[in-house]
């Protein structure tokens, strides 16, 4: 088992701030320091955030930013699900307490960065929906936090989420990188590694800036190719209809696959690489967790129309984004959820006016999914300020398979450090491999589906050790 944690009740006082801790209705124990509220920006949009703060030592432990990725889909299913110290039982939407919750490794801020998602709410025609804008929105929000909560701003600073936070968290990163001098987080960076670290390289007030994606999508284009040959992998693609495309499509490769050319090929083409998409969403699969029964009690795509293929390159992006943009929430059970975020007494727990609609995990939004020219020149200038990038997820989910963490990382052209190397939880079971390009580390959890779903323990463990500046050694740690 992952070594054990001692934690004290910690208690943070600012009189001056407008924010106080909460205390969940039926928690368990509340013994953990939990805020609820919004970050007010003067376009009156209105975000709703959750912030738990470490539970041990919070004043040196790292800000962990937990972001969405869809416009409509709410962070605090992942909250309530997965990463928050709370979590709500599927069986009668109750709490219990989450023993592996990220606030063992660092603070924890969660926010639903659009005014569309969960609680958050404000004039909708002050937002336009795509990455760039979500950016600078997201960084005000950024800024906010650190007005309201000044005494994090020198703690090591990370930036993550899951899927398509990959196409708008790098940008994020630049953004704060770029305006170190004037936006008051006071941003410096070192060096992070799994297996070892430069000591005070930057002194010893540096702030390690890294992102953290769980089952990123990280390129539009590329995601179909690496989709259809994941999915191939697990006998999901008719064999024959898999070499033709290989040989007629790609010439003879699927993975040096160009998707702009082999969309123009021929309309058997087009029509595979929809219908691997078309499959993921209509097989009754749970691509989220292949392991686990899909629910469909989740809002559905229903969007997706077979003549997308058909139409070029244009079409097709846009039946990716669609999937992106869904994919992720179409198995779960919302009821659960929906069940206690919408009772009136945890709403008034959490802040929430009266008149601000009902929480839902999706909330449909009509998403112009503007992408980066090219994410791979963004990503690289990420990194070349020394911006750590930490890839990570369960091996079992289809949504956005790791392999395409592995190979966008590959294709970075940063020199490969390590082989492929197993981690440990327990003495002689792995739990899963990693892998090293120089400042990139991505990680697959074995037997576990989006971003470690089913695996909380490995995910947290693997967190610390990425977060931990290089003092737990990544590949051997065990009990």
């Amino acid at each position: 088992m992952c070594k054990a944690f001692l934690f004290l009740f910690v208690t943070i006082v600012d009189a001056a701030r407008p924010h106080i801790a909460i205390n969940l209705p039926d928690a368990p124990d509340n013994d953990v320091v939990l805020y609820s509220g919004y970050l007010d920006l003067e376009d009156d949009s209105h975000a709703h955030y959750m912030f738990t703060a470490a539970e041990s030592d919070p004043n040196s432990k790292p800000l962990l930013v937990w972001l969405g990725s869809s416009m409509g889909h709410s962070v605090m299913h992942h909250f309530f699900h997965l990463f928050g110290p709370y979590i709500i039982r599927s069986s009668n939407s109750s709490l219990e307490r989450n023993n592996d919750a990220w606030s063992k490794v660092g603070n924890v801020l969660f926010i639903d960065n659009s005014i569309q998602a969960g609680f958050s709410y404000g004039q909708e025609n002050n937002q336009t929906f795509d990455v760039y804008t979500r950016c600078d929105f997201t960084y005000k929000l950024l800024l906010k936090f650190f007005e309201e909560f000044p005494e994090f701003k020198a703690n090591d600073l990370y930036i993550g989420g899951s899927s398509g936070t990959g196409q708008y968290a790098p940008l994020i990163a630049l953004k704060i990188a770029e305006n170190k001098a004037e936006n008051q987080i006071n941003l410096k960076v070192k060096i992070t590694t799994f297996i070892s670290f430069d000591e005070n390289i930057f002194g010893q007030d540096t702030v390690i800036m890294g992102l953290i994606i769980g089952n990123a999508i990280l390129s539009m284009d590329e995601i179909s190719i690496d989709l259809a040959m994941y999915m191939y992998s697990y006998g999901l693609v008719d064999e024959r209809t898999y070499e033709t495309a290989q040989r007629n499509c790609c010439n003879g490769v699927l993975d040096k696959c160009e998707i702009h050319n082999a969309i123009s090929v021929s309309e058997f083409c087009a029509e595979f690489f929809f219908d691997i998409l078309y499959f993921a969403e209509r097989s009754g699969l749970n691509m989220f967790n292949l392991n686990e029964k899909c629910e469909k009690d989740a809002q559905v795509i229903d969007a997706l129309q077979k003549n997308f293929a058909k139409e070029g390159l244009t079409g097709l992006t846009d039946f990716i984004s669609l999937y992106a943009e869904k994919a992720d929430v179409k198995c779960v059970d919302e009821i659960p959820y929906s069940t206690y975020l919408n009772r009136t007494d945890v709403r008034r727990a959490l802040n929430i006016p009266e008149d601000v609609r009902s929480w839902e995990m999706y909330r449909s939004v009509p998403y112009r999914f503007a992408i980066p020219e090219d994410n791979y020149k963004v990503v690289k200038k990420v990194i070349d300020s020394n911006i750590r990038l930490f890839l990570f997820g369960g091996d079992l989910s289809l949504t956005s398979p790791m392999l395409h963490s592995q190979r966008f990382a590959n294709k970075l052209g940063y020199e490969q450090t390590t082989t492929i190397l197993p981690f440990f939880i327990e003495e002689g079971q792995i739990a899963g491999h990693f892998v090293k390009y120089g400042p990139i580390q991505v990680a697959s959890i074995l037997d576990s589906g989006m971003y470690g779903s089913g695996k909380k323990l490995e995910t947290i463990c693997i967190l610390s050790a990425f977060v931990s500046d290089g003092k737990r050694n990544f590949s051997t740690y065990q009990s």
